[in-house]
This record gives C-alpha cells, sequence and structure tokens, in this order.
C-alpha cells in the first residue's frame, strides 16, 4: 500500500508553551517512573487540564503534543523511560534465551 505522505506532527512551536511543557514534563517524569504509556497519557492529560488547557479534545491535543515533543525533543522526552529501562533486570525472556546459548 502507498501512502502519498507520511504524519507530520505540528511544530513545537505551534502549541502554547505553558501547556506543551506540563504536558511534556508530566509524560516525561511517569515515563521515567516506569508507567505504563496508558497511566503515562492520563497523567499528562491532567496536567494540561491544570495548567488551563480545555477538556474538550483533551486527549487528542495532549497526543499531539508528545508527538511534536518526541520529534523534536526526543531525547529529553523519552530519556528517563530509556534510563528506567537500563535499570531494569532482564526479563525472564531475555535469561531464558541466555541459558539456551549457554547450552543449559
Amino acid at each position: 500500500m502507498a501512502h502519498d505522505h507520511l504524519y507530520q506532527p505540528l511544530p513545537c512551536s505551534y502549541w502554547p508553551e505553558d501547556l506543551l511543557h506540563a504536558v511534556g514534563t508530566a509524560y516525561r517524569e511517569a515515563r521515567g517512573q516506569g508507567l505504563e504509556g496508558i497511566v503515562s497519557l492520563d497523567l499528562a492529560e491532567a496536567a494540561y487540564i491544570a495548567a488551563g488547557g480545555p477538556v474538550t479534545d483533551a486527549r487528542t491535543l495532549v497526543l499531539g503534543m508528545l508527538a511534536s515533543l518526541s520529534v523534536e525533543c526526543g531525547d529529553w522526552l523519552w530519556g528517563p523511560a530509556q534510563a528506567w529501562r537500563d535499570r531494569q533486570p532482564p526479563a525472564a525472556a531475555d535469561l531464558q534465551v541466555h541459558a539456551e546459548a549457554d547450552g543449559a
């Protein structure tokens, strides 16, 4: 299937700075604590509303802001989540693969 164009989020400069900062900070901190994506999204949406964002279409607007931040500030947004992941022990499936590779 061919696509005429790929999705390109709006630039960060499109969004009100105070709302973008509230959303990005809440999501970044939640993911950095290892919270699931949907929980982190809920917290970002709550931060958006608390910062004065309208309730109408809040989820859609927050998702748009996160897309913009992911493209323009990905290291900042995702850095804490990556650091959290790096601190976690290997998953059980990874342990099994390693055991099989070692001949166990």
